[in-house]
Parts: structure tokens; C-alpha cells; sequence
């Protein structure tokens, strides 16, 4: 992953909502201190991490320039233009125990491969959620990074290992950074990018001129592409080592029907030791019996603070209800309805992952 850093113009610390995205407690874990943690650090054991790409435009206002970020193409709809600027997440859900080293062509590096991505796509000046998806598999994303050449990458169609003629795949597309120097980082422990002025990169056929964006799958039987007309841009990756906390008490109540369907009417309540949920911005994983949907961090809305969360969409091709209701004492609530291959007919184990924040019960039947 040979990356020649430039200086770009612009930095996150320019993008007051990227800035404020950044800022959510639950986009990261720890204090901004925490984010800034060094390559160095000490090197977390086996633990959730989720890896995250962020790249924005900016809308032109009096005083202001338009920089022209990311345009994206979901299900035949695109986002990001001139006056409709559009930040960019990407995500990649998975664990620390399943990175491992590379070596090739002279440097080495670090690559996971078992995981979930995803993607969430932000007005870029007011911040709400335009779209969100799921990587299907058969998309081969992964996450690399290059310690020796300096570049780390949201990667798809990989290819396994290093004496593979197509090794590594796709490193760089949908997204990649161009990293200030060359590090000793494992993908292992918290670290940000955060204040590295260094171009954005999204380039199918790196490191060789770029071809056209591809097509990748969604779960939901559409594809996602992009493009940056300009990398230099505000841009960070940002791993988060994730400490799971289990619930305090979870129970539910299932009825599992023809066709493989589920209504799932539950109730959970943090743990005190829980920095607390928010559905609007963290993943949520759901499981029932033998089938799981993963819902991306901004599938969830919120109408007013203390309202219920709400996700209605595609899931994995089937429809998909959940609403999660604050009942206070840290106390929530959760129906969900749909339906997946797995759910059986046999009595329900149902699993729920918010964040961090996890539980498992053996439900009850309707």
C-alpha cells in the first residue's frame, strides 16, 4: 500500500459538524484524550473494535468555501454535490483477536477480514442521516494497514495472503488515509488520526491508476460506489477497542412464526458500570435463534430526546421493525418484528448488542 503523502488544504478541525460528529460520546470510547493515544500504547487483548473512515465536503456559504467531498451512489440515488455537501462513515465491526500480520513487496502491515461493514452517509450541514447500509459479504471488505509505506484502508474484494496473486485486493476503495509518517500500529489498540493533514484516497486498481468506482453489494440487494473528486479533504480513521459490558437483566417474550417470522417484545437494563446507549448513533446486532441483523450506527431515529428509537427498513431482504423505548432507571424496552432464515420454530435464544453494551435471554413463548 506504497501511499506519497500530500499537504491537503483542509482538516477535520475545519468541519464544525464533522467536529461535532467526532464528538459524540458514542462515536468513540474514553475522553479525546483517549482518540489521541499514540501507536505506542499498550496493546489491548482480544476485545470488539470498530474501525471507522470519515471523509467530508463542505457546503459554500459567505465566507466560506465549498469544498467539493464524496459522491456516492446507493440503490441508483447520489449524494454529494455542490451545495449538498455529504460526510462519509464507514464502519468495520469486528475483533482484535482475528488481525493478522502481512508482510510483501518489502513492508508489512496488519489485516482483519472477519467482521461486519457498513456505511452511514450525513447532511454536511445539519448533520442528519441521509442513508445507512450493510455490506453484504460477498463484498470482501476488510481493513489494512501499511506500517511501512504509511496508509491504512477500508478494503473490499480481499484476497488472502500475501503469496496470492490478487493479495491484498482492493485496498483502498471504498476509502482510504495517507498517514502523516509510517507507523508500528497493529489495529489492536485506540487510535485516531486526528490532526493528520493527509489526503483521502479512493482508488479501485491502487497503486496503479485509479479505474472506475465499483459497484459493491449491499444486504439489502443494492450497491454502494464512490468517488472523491478531491482528496484533499477533512478525513480521519479512527479504531475503537470496544470494553462490552453485559446488561444488568434482559428478558423477552417471542412469537415465531410461518416463514421463518419473529416478533421479539423484550426489556433490558444497563449495567451501572454502562456509560449509557444511543441507538441514533451506535450499532445494534439482534439475534434470534439462529439468525442476526446488523443495523449500522444512524439506522435509528430519535424525535426528541427521551422518545422511542426507531428503525423501519430492509434487513438482510426482509422487512424490519425495531423500537427501542428509554423507560428510565436505565431501564429500556425493545419490539422488534420481521423475519430471517434461522429464526426456526424451536423456543427463541434472542441476543441484543447496542454499542457496547450486550445481553443475551432465553425467551419466553408466546
Amino acid at each position: 500500500m506504497s501511499m506519497n503523502p500530500g499537504v491537503p488544504r483542509w482538516s477535520c478541525e475545519g468541519f464544525p459538524r464533522l467536529r461535532r460528529l467526532l464528538s459524540q460520546p458514542k462515536w468513540i470510547v474514553g475522553t479525546a484524550v483517549a482518540l489521541l493515544v499514540a501507536a505506542s500504547a499498550a496493546k489491548a487483548s482480544a476485545a470488539p473494535v470498530v474501525y471507522r473512515f470519515l471523509a467530508a465536503g463542505q457546503n459554500g456559504a459567505p465566507g466560506i468555501p465549498e469544498v467539493q467531498g464524496p459522491v456516492v451512489t446507493v440503490g441508483g440515488t447520489t449524494y454529494g454535490s455542490v451545495g449538498h455537501e455529504i460526510i462519509t462513515s464507514l464502519s468495520f465491526t469486528g475483533d482484535t483477536a482475528d488481525v493478522q500480520p502481512w508482510s510483501f513487496a518489502g513492508t508489512n502491515g496488519y489485516e482483519i477480514r472477519k467482521g461486519q461493514a457498513a456505511f452511514t452517509l450525513f447532511d454536511a450541514s445539519t448533520a442528519a442521516v441521509l442513508a445507512s447500509g450493510v455490506f453484504d459479504p460477498s463484498a470482501g471488505m476488510y481493513v489494512s494497514i501499511d506500517d511501512g509505506n504509511g496508509g491504512v484502508g477500508l478494503g473490499s474484494m480481499a484476497a488472502w495472503g500475501p503469496d496470492n496473486p490478487g493479495f491484498p485486493g482492493q485496498v483502498v476503495y471504498p476509502l482510504g488515509k495517507v498517514l502523516a509518517t509510517p507507523l508500528s500500529y497493529d489495529l489492536k489498540s485506540v487510535y485516531s488520526t486526528a490532526g493528520q493533514l493527509t489526503p483521502a484516497l479512493s482508488c479501485p486498481n491502487f497503486p496503479g491508476p485509479c479505474a472506475a468506482p465499483v459497484q459493491l453489494p449491499l444486504t439489502d440487494g443494492h450497491y454502494f460506489a464512490i468517488s472523491l473528486p478531491n482528496g484533499n479533504i477533512s478525513n480521519t480513521f479512527i479504531a475503537d477497542v470496544q470494553q462490552t459490558t453485559p446488561f444488568a437483566g434482559f428478558s423477552a417474550l417471542t412469537t415465531l412464526g410461518a416463514n421463518e417470522s419473529f416478533t421479539v417484545k423484550g426489556r433490558f437494563t444497563l449495567n451501572k458500570m454502562s456509560n449509557g446507549i444511543n441507538p441514533s448513533l451506535e450499532p445494534v446486532t439482534l439475534t434470534v435463534n439462529g439468525y442476526t441483523v446488523y443495523l449500522p450506527g444512524g439506522s435509528f431515529t430519535q424525535n426528541t430526546t427521551g422518545a422511542p428509537y426507531m428503525y423501519q427498513g430492509i434487513a438482510d431482504g426482509n422487512p424490519l421493525s425495531v423500537t427501542i423505548t428509554p423507560l428510565g432507571n436505565l431501564s429500556f424496552s425493545i419490539v422488534a418484528q420481521g423475519s430471517g432464515e434461522g429464526v426456526g420454530s424451536k423456543p427463541a435464544s434472542v441476543g441484543l448488542t447496542v454499542g457496547g453494551n450486550t445481553g443475551t435471554a432465553t425467551a419466553s413463548r408466546d
